[in-house]
């Protein structure tokens, strides 16, 4: 439901704003589906760090 979905989002995004503010706070999102993140998620001040971790190759396995 995008309703729930928004509502999620915004609550999330109340969260995090003044974070920055905030000493010795890190916040981490980790997601396989990075595509359906909302784009004010991606803003600066948010979570505007991304950093892929690939699957592992058999060997790596």
């Amino acid at each position: 439901n995008s309703g729930i979905r928004d509502s999620v989002v915004n609550q999330l995004l109340a969260k995090m704003d003044g974070v920055e503010q905030l000493d010795n706070v890190l916040v981490i999102g980790l997601t396989n589906r990075a595509e359906l993140i909302d784009a004010a998620l991606l803003r600066p001040g948010r979570l505007e760090v991304q950093v892929e971790v690939p699957r592992p190759d058999a060997q790596g396995r």
